[in-house]
């Protein structure tokens, strides 16, 4: 479809109206889309328990009341379960993960996972600090930690501030990645056409019929001509559409 000059201009205002600061808790599990007659609308991005996103599209009314009702209703999602540095597995349970940075005597920089620990709603600053403050005391470094590093959730930045002599820093990639998605603003309506034949692929019927194609033509399945063809009982070297999500940085990219 070739828009007009207007047209186009028109729907640049639209979704410029879409990325004003938005505050509300569900905006955790939302992003601006178009919907088929490239009107403004919401998509849920919830995981469902299919590993496929919901995607379900809501009107963009300037209301909450549907979009938190959805994610009751389909998911069981609340309030409760807003931005947080917490990984949130299909089940909805919710985990945090702890790497400690350091600087051993050859002044080489040196990496440790601490714990990937199971964190209990809510998943507030008071509650996730309480977390951080029994791990560093389990691993006997308390006395240590200087600095916390986190990306910029507010309960992330407070939850660090609750805890007497350290320091936030907030995450140097994490604001990049803020940068440019402001960047991308300009090409916002080639990325939101290009995510929906993404989202087409992506659902059980078109995936196994991009897997069929592949098989039928093997050459299609690899990444270089000089590659032999794909065994078609080897499924997992297939080749799938990569998701564009807004957690998972650099996807717009890879997608």
């Amino acid at each position: 479809m070739t828009l007009s000059h207007e047209d186009l201009t028109q729907q640049i205002n639209n979704r410029q109206k879409l990325t004003r600061k938005k505050t509300s808790w569900i905006w955790a599990h939302y992003i601006k889309s178009l919907n088929d007659n490239n009107k403004p609308v919401i998509a849920c991005q919830v995981i469902k328990e299919d590993r496929t996103k919901c995607n379900i599209k809501l009107k963009h009314d300037g209301l909450t009341g549907n979009r938190s009702s959805h994610l009751w209703s389909a998911h069981k999602i609340t309030k409760d379960g807003k931005q947080s540095e917490v990984q949130s597995y299909l089940n909805q349970k919710g985990f945090i993960g702890i790497t400690c940075s350091y600087v051993d005597s050859d002044f080489i920089l040196k990496e440790i996972t601490l714990t990937v620990q199971f964190v209990r709603y809510p998943h507030t600053a008071k509650n996730i600090a309480k977390y951080i403050e029994n791990i560093l005391n389990q691993w006997k470094i308390r006395h240590l930690t200087m600095t916390i590093t986190t990306y910029n959730a507010t309960n992330m930045k407070k939850c660090v501030k609750l805890l007497d002599g350290v320091s936030w820093i907030g995450c140097f990639s994490h604001t990049l990645q803020l940068v440019v998605g402001n960047g991308l603003f300009v090409t916002q309506n080639l990325i939101l056409q290009v995510k929906h034949l993404i989202d087409f692929f992506m659902t059980p019927k078109q995936s196994e019929r991009l897997e069929k194609i592949q098989k039928d033509h093997p050459s299609l399945a690899n990444y270089e001509d000089d590659e032999e063809p794909v065994d078609s009982s080897e499924t997992s070297r297939y080749l799938n559409a990569i998701a564009d999500i807004s957690t998972r940085w650099n996807s717009s990219y890879l997608a």
